[in-house]
């Protein structure tokens, strides 16, 4: 109820306001598409009209909104797209050395002892451990490659860490010396290690060697019971250096250390083999160490213990990291789905804003 006379004009802006804010809250009413309804009080500015959305965006208003931001989604794709282009010019291109291999399968090193009576025997005599399921020869390769132990073997034999880390090597007075660091950023973090008592810098050793070696891959070769074996670096040649002296080196070294296994072995079943009386238990033993011999000797024939080359190591020719064929796709569809998502961020909080308008003047 509003005191006092209502000129027409006044009466007729309240009227259309109530009328206009009826027909909105109708369900069906309006425009199917749901767009802004716009009431202007008679006697009032343009300026001073409200903006009244539905509660709810159609997909007309979403995809309009897409379409009116069009510019600012394709420049904002271009964009990244070049500072990916830029990125990949000064990225450093690495090369992949590769090999295919087989696991040997010549029955050694995989445990497994005798069965049924001789079982009993053995048993009896404390040689469980002729029974025990070992690892596979292959599986004792992959581990020996990432293993510390192997890397300090390397480094001792190759000098690989002078080769990898060369540009701190001082070659004439055959030391590691510390990298020269320069800038607010490293000299801030060098002052943070300081201050929580951690090294700046530590020289390298065998364990960062083998952290190196543990970037060598070990893929499925298809559906075949084979494998592939790989090392990515920035030098082709010396990942190809590096991935033969792996080979080499890894299956001597698993060898060495079945050979060694098995002397152990022997020696302390022959041990045995002079206390024991009993006429089945000496035969037992003389089958294991019968075994154990045979192993023995062709572990010394200096043949392919845990894994034999296929097809032999070879150096790919172009660059294999970073890929461009694969990197700009995807960054361009990545910026894609990100201005979009930025675009339709920015709509609804306009609507949600604009859906809150201020009341109609007179009503309390």
């Amino acid at each position: 109820m509003v005191d006092g006379p209502v000129s027409p004009a006044e009466g007729n802006g309240e009227h259309r306001q109530d009328a206009a804010a009826s027909a909105a809250a109708r369900p069906g009413a309006g425009d199917a598409r749901a767009t802004a309804v716009t009431v202007a009080p008679l006697g009032t500015m343009p300026g001073a009209a409200y903006q009244i959305y539905p509660p709810g965006a159609s997909l007309y208003d979403v995809l309009s909104a897409l379409w009116r931001a069009k510019w600012f989604i394709g420049l904002f794709v271009v964009a990244a797209v070049a500072v990916a282009v830029v990125a990949l010019h000064y990225a450093t291109p690495k090369y992949t050395a590769k090999m295919v291999v087989a696991p040997v399968s010549n029955g050694l090193g995989t445990g497994g002892g005798p069965v049924g009576g001789a079982a009993a025997a053995v048993s009896v005599l404390g040689l469980n451990f002729l029974g025990t399921k070992a690892a596979t020869p292959f599986e004792k390769f992959q581990a020996t490659v990432r293993s510390v132990g192997f890397a300090r073997v390397l480094q001792e034999r190759l000098g690989l860490l002078q080769k990898i880390y060369a540009d701190y090597w001082d070659a004439q007075n055959r030391r590691w010396k510390p990298p020269v660091r320069s800038g607010f950023l490293r000299e801030s973090i060098d002052w943070l290690k300081s201050y929580l008592n951690m090294p700046v810098w530590v020289e390298p050793d065998e364990r960062l060697l083998a952290r190196y070696l543990g970037k060598i891959r070990f893929d499925p070769y298809e559906t075949l019971p084979l494998f592939v074996i790989s090392l990515e670096d920035k030098d082709p040649q010396f990942a190809l250096d590096v991935l033969r002296a792996v080979y080499n080196e890894a299956d001597a070294y698993v060898r060495t250390e079945r050979a060694r296994q098995v002397r152990d072995q022997l020696d302390y079943i022959r041990a045995r083999l002079r206390l024991v009386t009993v006429a089945e238990y000496r035969q037992t033993l003389l089958a294991i160490i019968s075994q154990k011999e045979r192993e023995l000797m062709i572990l010394e024939a200096n043949l392919p213990f845990a894994v034999e080359v296929i097809d032999p190591i070879s150096v790919s020719a172009r660059p294999t990291s970073p890929r461009a064929d694969i990197i700009l796709p995807a960054v361009a569809v990545l910026s894609l789905f990100l201005a979009i998502a930025l675009v339709l961020i920015r709509f609804s909080l306009r609507r949600a804003r604009l859906n809150t308008y201020p009341p109609v003047p007179g009503k309390g």
